[in-house]
């Protein structure tokens, strides 16, 4: 049920840093983060409290200009290096993520 969900999305962000920095790791995080709390408010308002909406919607952004864009994925399906590789950790005060702060 829905407790079994919260306790699963707290495990996934109580994940070490490295899951969230390093790009082979992240790009099954953050992906499996935005569709676990897709259209579920009860468990948007968890995540939110480990991760910051700033870093999902960075994630997003990269992702969809990257597929818009005339060279797409690159070779072997993976996406180009993301801004949010080196803005995670820049994060003004208010939107760092509590795990990181």
């Amino acid at each position: 049920g829905w407790r079994h969900g919260v306790m699963l999305l707290r495990a996934l962000c109580a994940l070490p840093v490295c899951y969230f920095a390093a790009p082979p790791r992240r790009e099954v995080l953050l992906p499996t983060l935005i569709a676990a709390t897709y259209r579920n408010r009860d468990l948007l308002k968890v995540l939110v409290q480990d991760v910051s909406p700033h870093v999902l919607l960075l994630f997003l952004r990269d992702h969809l200009a990257a597929a818009e864009s005339p060279a797409g994925l690159r070779p072997g399906g993976s996406f180009p290096p993301s801004a949010l590789s080196a803005s995670w950790r820049t994060l003004p005060p208010r939107e760092t993520p509590a795990r990181f702060r």
